[in-house]
């Protein structure tokens, strides 16, 4: 009896410890949760200003401006555009190695259109016919960021100048927009045609195109083939008649020449049915404001509405010059962010930053400003890997003389340790909060392995099991391991969360490392790719996988499989 009963009083006391315990770890996670926004409390009607800095790249091997500008193959891209005397160039120059490589291209691209594609090219149209930004033209041609190559093989069914394009789910391409010349919508079938599909009244200079379903997409735009603004509560789509939005009677769509294709600015889940994106709109007193396009699974007209932001966006800098924001909404989902590049009088450049930006609540801003920069041009912004933005080429005065300067303004975590202005010590309280959580949790832990060394925290498992499926779902929906530099530090990043855990999880849950993880995914993908297109070069196949060069890849593919890519495509094909 006294046995039982010590057994029963030990057995008692231990889960009095766990249920001590665990209300202890309920403590800090609510404490953790309201932190933040505590913190953001102290700065909501104020948009915290952050100073960065800025990196003068090597010099363009041509100074150009209106040229088309991506990131493609891990390397920012520039092509065509016009030189010195407002003269066209059929060249393009992709940054490497700390050099710009200048390319020939197969026809001059001036303000010419671009949209990457699902095979790993980019469709490449358009552009102005003489010097000095007149005419259109039809020519289209194919740049493969794996050869640097260019390949002339159509031509646009309207010739256009200033137009914008956006593939569909199907791989069909959406193409509108033009430049003193008639509008119309076409579309590209994904190989060699082009298409009418409708004409546009009255026609728009670099539209939005925005895809609502996966064989549909909204058109609407804020200039019309004058480049005299637009003030209309109409939408045009691809399929269906217009529809009116109710949100366009009080804030207008931006005036821009120089914005991304729509799908930098996609905030959506295509594998859920939802069509999301963000651009930025401005009312009748020069107030500007972020907005969202959204579209779910079987709606047939999309809903437009202000994004939920908690500051007002800075119009004015600190030293009271007027901020000129340009360019289109670019969206880091790795870093849970939006941009918006600008400029002043004083040639200072300025990133407005959309925090948070894929939630529904809790959204702020931060201004981001660099040292004036008084070499630096208007060329489109283009988000690196590394989540900074280059900005290379454009003007500051005359066409006729643009800019061969390149700078990278670097959004990393060393220039958002530097923030200046207030809001510094619910931060400060908070790290130390999350430190001394982090270390009760450690001890706390500990404690009981030692009370129980055969058992396992109950709340580590789920947690992890939880972690791990976070982790699965990254892979699968978003196809982060498409990325050749992706690192554990990116993906523990992308969720929120530490590394060590992710690499944890990752190990307990399927038994291999991270590397052999995201390999596990690159190798299926390039199974489907050689499945598919049997024919296309095993360069080609590893790239678009995922693969850092195709030695990793060889190497890889036969750990996995047991079988060269080439036996492996003569056994499966």
């Amino acid at each position: 009896m006294i046995t039982v009963a010590s057994r029963m009083i030990s057995k008692l006391a231990h889960h009095r410890r766990l249920l001590h315990r665990k209300s202890i770890l309920l403590f800090l996670c609510l404490l953790m949760t309201a932190l933040p926004s505590a913190a953001q409390t102290s700065g909501e009607s104020a948009c915290t200003q952050q100073k960065i800095e800025a990196v003068r790249l090597p010099d363009l091997n041509i100074p150009r401006a209106s040229s088309i500008a991506f990131f493609a193959n891990g390397e920012v891209v520039l092509v065509g555009g016009h030189t010195n005397g407002f003269v066209p160039s059929a060249t393009a120059e992709y940054l490497k190695d700390g050099k710009w490589h200048l390319v020939k291209t197969a026809y001059e691209h001036d303000d010419g259109l671009y949209v990457p594609l699902k095979s790993g090219k980019v469709l490449i149209g358009g552009g102005h016919e003489k010097s000095l930004g007149i005419g259109q033209t039809f020519p289209t041609e194919y740049y493969n960021p794996v050869e640097h190559s260019f390949e002339g093989f159509g031509c646009l069914d309207t010739k256009r100048a200033l137009a914008q394009a956006l593939e569909l789910d199907s791989g069909k391409v959406v193409i509108a927009g033009n430049w003193y010349a008639d509008d119309a919508v076409e579309m590209f079938d994904g190989k060699a045609t082009f298409s009418h599909v409708k004409k546009l009244a009255p026609g728009f200079v670099s539209p939005y195109i925005f895809q609502i379903s996966a064989d549909n997409a909204v058109i609407f735009g804020s200039q019309d083939i004058h480049g005299k603004p637009i003030k209309s509560d109409s939408v045009y789509r691809l399929k269906g008649e217009p529809f009116s939005v109710p949100l366009f009677k009080d804030w207008h769509p931006c005036m821009s020449f120089n914005r991304p294709c729509a799908s930098n600015s996609f905030v959506g889940n295509k594998q859920k049915g939802i069509y999301a994106y963000l651009f930025m709109v401005m009312n009748d007193e020069g107030q500007m404001a972020v907005a969202k396009m959204e579209s779910t699974k079987g709606e047939e007209v999309p809903r437009f509405s202000l994004l939920p932001v908690k500051q007002t966006i800075p119009m004015k800098s600190q030293w009271g010059s007027e901020i000129v924001y340009y360019g289109s909404v670019i969206v880091d989902d790795r870093a849970g962010k939006g941009y918006v590049i600008g400029f002043d009088k004083d040639c200072r450049y300025y990133v407005l930053c959309i925090n948070n930006v894929r939630a529904e609540k809790d959204i702020t801003l931060t201004l981001c400003y660099t040292e004036p920069l008084t070499d630096i041009g208007d060329g489109v912004p283009v988000l690196t890997g590394e989540g900074n933005i280059v900005v290379a080429g454009g003007i500051t005065g005359s066409n006729f003389y643009p800019k061969s300067t390149a700078y990278m303004l670097c959004l990393g975590e060393k220039s958002e340790a530097q923030a200046s202005g207030t809001g510094w010590l619910p931060w400060i309280v908070l790290t130390a909060m999350v430190l001394l959580a982090a270390l009760l949790y450690v001890l706390l832990c500990r404690k009981r392995t030692e009370d129980n060394p055969a058992e396992t925290p109950d709340c580590c498992d789920e947690s992890e099991k939880h972690l791990f499926q976070r982790i699965s779902t990254l892979m699968d929906n978003e196809k982060s391991y498409l990325r050749s530099d992706l690192k554990l530090s990116d993906v523990s990043a992308l969720l929120s969360t530490n590394s060590r855990y992710v690499s944890e999880a990752i190990r307990n849950q399927c038994g291999s490392s991270f590397t052999q993880f995201v390999n596990g995914y690159r190798v299926e993908h390039a199974k489907r790719l050689m499945r598919e297109n049997p024919d296309r070069k095993i360069t080609e196949i590893a790239v678009f996988s995922g693969f850092s060069g195709e030695s990793s890849f060889f190497r890889t593919f036969k750990t996995f499989t047991g079988l060269t890519p080439k036996e492996w495509i003569a056994q499966n094909g």
